[in-house]
């Protein structure tokens, strides 16, 4: 996995390649249920995703909702608990599907722990404004990603943004090596 900082984001790049599976019928929206169940003892306490169009085919165009809150991650550094609801739009163009996020109003979007209680505190938004991924599936049992993540304001927590910007960096690296691995197993 490579990642590369930038001014207000970072791009990570890696290839998944399994023989046993046609990756093009992994990645549609059940991709993000993929995500959750490979991290949810220690990343993602609850997600969940609301499909309002789906994009199984080429030429399509698809639309959901994705609700992620946060285990407490950073507790002890005196950092709150996050959330992230995201509006994803999805292009399906064969050999190449985007994903283009932007953020929902979070006052809409409630989302419960997955105990089914409510944080003590009210969780913070995941100080990123935009996630978007390129999956190009170079055959049927390989393809390369590019994740794109934008920081959104960063300077209303109680650490630096340069700790701020790692901390997203390390939680994300994370997900998708996971992700990666699951899926390279199966």
């Amino acid at each position: 996995m490579n990642i590369v900082h930038f001014n207000n984001g970072m791009n990570m790049t890696f290839t998944i390649h399994n023989n046993n599976l046609d990756l093009r019928s992994l990645f549609h929206y059940e991709i993000i249920d993929m995500l959750y169940a490979v991290n949810k003892e220690d990343i993602i306490n609850n997600c969940k995703i609301e499909v309002s169009k789906e994009a199984r085919y080429e030429g399509e165009n698809g639309n959901a909702i994705m609700k992620i809150i946060f285990h407490h991650l950073f507790k002890d550094c005196g950092v709150p608990q996050y959330h992230l609801n995201l509006n994803l739009d999805l292009e399906n163009k064969g050999q190449l599907m985007i994903y283009k996020s932007s953020l929902c109003n979070d006052s809409i979007i409630p989302l419960s722990l997955s105990n089914g209680r409510t944080p003590l505190r009210p969780s913070k938004a995941f100080p990123i404004i935009k996630m978007d991924m390129v999956i190009t599936f170079i055959t049927t049992n390989s393809a390369s990603f590019l994740v794109s993540l934008e920081y959104g304001d960063t300077t209303s927590s109680p650490t630096n943004e340069e700790h701020q910007q790692k901390m997203v960096s390390t939680v994300f690296k994370k997900l998708f090596n996971r992700l990666k691995g699951f899926i390279e197993k199966m």
